[in-house]
């Protein structure tokens, strides 16, 4: 096998789940179930994010979970030629950054677009 294509596991690989797809009613519920599957980390929502953030914090407290990413959803267009909508999401990235180091994420998730209807549309 061509020595480019091989690969060596460095680190052990980390599950992490979307908030959404776990059972309970409570987030604390949820993050419990999250730990007792084995998932190391949780995808939070990012809207509404500011609200919920004690909720967050204080869930976070009663397990090992760690957050690992917060889905920014769609605010605005980044590739848009419309100046005013690149600067929307531009707006909204300098806001949210706060509340991703409050809850200590390593990764902002961003879906990609390029003009009105996103990729190859």
């Amino acid at each position: 096998m061509n020595k480019m294509f091989r690969c060596q596991a460095r680190d052990p690989v980390k599950l992490s789940i979307q908030e959404n797809l776990l059972p309970g009613r409570s987030l604390a519920k949820r993050l419990a179930a999250a730990e007792r599957l084995g998932f190391e980390g949780v995808e939070f929502w990012g809207r509404g994010i500011r609200a919920r953030m004690k909720e967050i914090k204080d869930a976070l407290s009663t397990v090992k979970i760690k957050v690992s990413t917060i889905c920014s959803g769609y605010r605005g267009d980044l590739l848009s030629p419309v100046p005013a909508r690149a600067l929307y999401w531009l707006n909204w990235l300098d806001e949210s950054t706060f509340w991703f180091f409050v809850v200590e994420t390593d990764a902002i998730v961003v879906r990609a677009l390029l003009g009105e209807g996103g990729l190859g549309r």
